[in-house]
């Protein structure tokens, strides 16, 4: 698999940006196809403030990442197109039974503080996350974790206590952000990753400031190493009127959050421009199939649940995952529907079962996919 290049990942909105400036340096992808030249800063309008920069501490999810990927990689990451791309890994391999994951990790990576990020390191990172004593709320998306075993400096194998489809997504979100694990330190105000920036400083309320790591391992299509830009500032600006005006003095050269109503007046600006923004967040569902009665109610599509689905695979209650995100446990053939199951498909297509002194309203919406169990009234 080819790696590619991480930029800058902003909020699924659209982005305001001056034209003037180099945007394409933001990221390898944007810089390739404008021949950004390197060197130069950014200055970036960012609507939220992270509470700290230890991403398995994140309240923001796929927000706060936006400036968490400056500072740290993960083994892989989700492309645009769903599919799990190389990072820090080069490659890996799921077992037959779905219980491991080993994963081939990339030479001569350093951490920010000039330390080696090997295999000891990345088991040290992603079991910190899962550790009780730290209390990490982003710990319950890796509750399907066993431990990590270090088979040789360059080769780590993840253990999973059952199958799951959802680990893989999660290792390529805050979760399996690797940082340099050193006891005692805090990393939500000094992150310590292997990620194309390094942290300079941080004013609350105003400005975090982050510098070009020059020993980063990726590399641009000139064959020099990443990133393009030597430095890169978040100001924290909640107005969006201010925003648009800091970018048309030219303070910002990117602004998020950009209101629809701002649209027209934007659009009407030739230095301005609007362009469209399509990232996707990375979610899914998960529900105890095997409890009598439901714990929750979900509303989604049927696909995600439809047997037999090569995009969509349901997952007894561990997760969903996507065509290549990884191992997923599989319902028994021939187990009966739970009742969990059953009601989310009444919910889907609005099935109202008759209730007492009433007359039947059952009005379902669509045909009952092959091998689904027809719905039965209250009281069969």
């Amino acid at each position: 698999m080819k790696a590619q290049d991480k930029g800058l990942r902003r909020r699924d909105v659209l982005a305001l940006c001056v034209t003037a400036t180099a945007f394409a340096a933001v990221g390898a992808r944007e810089a390739r196809a404008q021949g950004a030249p390197r060197g130069g800063s950014l200055a970036v309008g960012f609507s939220v403030e992270p509470a700290g920069l230890d991403p398995a501490f994140g309240d923001a999810p796929s927000v706060d990442r936006s400036i968490y990927n400056m500072f740290y990689d993960n083994l892989f990451f989700l492309g645009q197109d769903g599919s799990l791309q190389p990072a820090l890994a080069t490659s890996w391999e799921v077992s037959a039974d779905g219980l491991a994951v080993t994963c081939k990790l990339r030479s001569g990576v350093r951490f920010h503080d000039g330390a080696a990020c090997d295999a000891a390191a990345v088991k040290a990172s992603i079991e910190r996350v899962v550790d009780p004593a730290l209390n990490a709320p982003y710990a319950r998306n890796l509750s399907d974790l066993a431990g990590v075993d270090v088979l040789d400096p360059a080769t780590v194998r993840i253990r999973l206590k059952q199958p799951s489809g959802a680990i893989m997504t999660a290792l390529a979100a805050e979760p399996g952000m690797i940082v340099r694990v050193i006891p005692g330190q805090d990393i939500r105000r000094n992150p310590n990753g292997t990620g194309p920036f390094r942290f300079r400083d941080w004013v609350g309320g105003n400005a975090l400031t982050a510098v070009r790591n020059d020993t980063y391992w990726a590399m641009g299509d000139d064959g020099k190493p990443l990133p393009y830009l030597d430095q890169i500032t978040f100001r924290f600006i909640r107005n969006t009127t201010v925003k648009i005006t800091e970018a048309r003095a030219g303070s910002i050269q990117i602004a998020d959050s950009i209101q629809s109503r701002d649209f027209e007046a934007v659009s009407a600006d030739p230095n301005l421009t609007l362009p469209p923004n399509s990232q996707g967040i990375h979610q899914w569902m998960s529900f105890n199939a095997r409890c009598d009665q439901p714990r929750s109610f979900v509303t989604c599509h049927h696909r995600a649940l439809r047997p037999g689905d090569a995009n969509a695979d349901h997952a007894g209650g561990l997760g969903l995952r996507g065509r290549s995100a990884g191992p997923t446990a599989r319902p028994r053939r021939g187990a009966p529907a739970s009742s969990a199951l059953r009601l989310y498909w009444r919910i889907l297509h609005r099935r109202h079962p008759a209730r007492p002194g009433h007359a039947d309203r059952s009005t379902p919406a669509g045909p009952v996919p092959a091998g689904w169990p027809a719905l039965p009234r209250r009281g069969a």
